[in-house]
């Protein structure tokens, strides 16, 4: 499974943590496995704003988002086999 991110707003960086480390910005598809928490949250061109923190857990079926009433900035998912 990859997870595939991408901002709503054209040019906004989105970063991901996975099972809490380090936040990273998303450039590509990554890896992802059943179990893993997944953090995802924008951050301003100037690094000095984020958005709220998404939080996914992936399982066998997909990802679930935990939060989905907390949508500050949407961000589109897409986790792919």
């Amino acid at each position: 499974m990859y997870l595939r991110a991408k901002s709503e707003f054209p040019g906004l960086p989105v970063e991901y943590s996975i099972d809490g480390g380090a936040w990273t910005e998303y450039s590509s598809p990554v890896p992802v496995n059943p179990g893993n928490t997944i953090q995802l949250r924008t951050r301003s061109h100037d690094g000095a704003r984020y958005s709220l923190t998404r939080i996914l857990e992936v399982s066998t079926s997909g990802a679930s988002l935990l939060h989905p009433a907390n949508v500050l900035v949407l961000i589109a998912l897409l986790l792919v086999c």
